[in-house]
């Protein structure tokens, strides 16, 4: 679980890194996604939507941490606990960042309007808290959906999915957009809800051959589904957005379980070669740095653009040859600068003092042998 709450990470990060199409004139830094630009690069939207894997987990992680607080007769502890991992380190990002604003401001260095030296859009290192605001949900509801999936099962994320349809149905059959709102609560719960399941240990015990069978099914659906006039191929900017956030529909659900269903074809593969040249140490040793580099990342990226800017590399304004071959720099130069934030920020996601070991609520070796006790 330690291996895909890193790897989805990473593959996020990479997909923004390497999926933007940035501009920089007049000492303002702004950008667009590649599928925006061209729309021909909608199989990115596919590749890189790997979100639902980190719900998917933290549903495991949250629901193995707040059973072992309620067994403990501390169940109170738990959203306190949870918010102080997410918001801390939050808090000291956005401090930052207003304090970057400030000296611009001083300095009259840049644009206008609240933010000087970007455009406001995809490209400003805020973008990720979006992501950040729709999981506080997500965790806050923990008790409640935990509840539920002790309760009734398979059922819960079964209802959710057929809710999602619904909405689907009002909101793009009745052209009432504004109702796809509803669908960011549903479609983001239902991979965390998935992950309880993991937590029990029921999921492991579906051969590797049927989930691979169920990933095929899958995909078919997902290509049937974005055949539809009602939906399209990219699934990240399907054209209605809900307080800056894109409205999920159900292709996106389909997406979830599709990565999940991958996921779980391929888990004793990856477990087994997790000991091979050190890939466990490195997923132990980064793990615990995640969310530090989710926020981080679109701020090394901005520093990395205003350097080439600087030199000054060219910026082409469509995906063509030079733009391809600039990805390799455009990849490995964020992660250099992204290196020292990592180091300077990274002490603020550790958990407090007297905690529980982070290790035992997260997974790593010790899932296996609760998944198994649990099976």
């Amino acid at each position: 679980m330690d291996l895909l709450r890193l790897g989805s990470l990473l593959a996020i990060v990479a997909g923004h890194w390497l999926g933007i199409v940035p501009n920089a004139q007049g000492g303002v830094i702004s950008g667009a996604m590649v599928y925006d630009v061209d729309p021909r690069y909608w199989p990115a939207t596919w590749l890189f939507d790997v979100i639902p894997l980190f719900f998917f987990v933290g549903g495991f992680a949250n629901a193995i941490s707040y059973r072992r607080l309620r067994e403990a007769g501390r169940a109170s502890e738990f959203r306190p606990r949870r918010l102080g991992r997410l918001l801390v380190p939050t808090l000291v990002f956005i401090g930052v960042w207003l304090a970057i604003e400030a000296a611009l401001a001083i300095l009259d260095i840049g644009g206008s309007g609240p933010l000087r030296g970007m455009r406001w859009g995809f490209m400003t290192p805020f973008a990720p808290l979006w992501f950040l605001g729709v999981y506080l949900v997500v965790v806050l509801l923990v008790p409640i959906t935990l509840r539920l999936h002790e309760r009734f099962g398979i059922l819960v994320p079964a209802v959710m999915a057929v809710g999602v349809l619904a909405v689907d149905w009002m909101a793009l059959g009745l052209h009432h957009p504004s109702l796809l709102g509803i669908n960011i609560v549903l479609a983001w719960l239902l991979p965390s809800q998935l992950g309880y399941f993991y937590a029990d240990g029921r999921l492991q015990r579906v051969p590797a051959r049927l989930w691979a069978w169920l990933a095929v099914g899958l995909l078919v659906l997902l290509v049937l589904l974005t055949s539809l006039p009602a939906y399209g191929r990219n699934l990240l900017d399907n054209g209605v957005a809900i307080i800056g956030i894109t409205a999920p529909t159900m292709p996106f659900v389909v997406l979830s379980m599709l990565a999940i269903a991958t996921a779980m074809a391929a888990r004793n593969w990856l477990e087994r070669h997790l000991d091979v040249a050190g890939v466990r140490a490195a997923v132990t040793r980064l793990t615990p740095l995640a969310m530090t580099v989710f926020l981080w990342h679109m701020t090394s990226y901005f520093a990395a653009v205003a350097l080439m800017s600087a030199i000054p590399v060219p910026f082409p304004s469509t995906p063509d040859a030079t733009w391809w071959l600039e990805r390799p720099l455009f990849l490995l130069l964020p992660a250099v600068l992204l290196l020292p934030l990592m180091w300077l920020f990274g002490r603020f996601e550790r958990p407090p003092r007297g905690a529980s070991r982070t290790r035992s609520a997260r997974g790593g070796c010790a899932v296996g042998s609760r998944s198994r006790a649990s099976s």
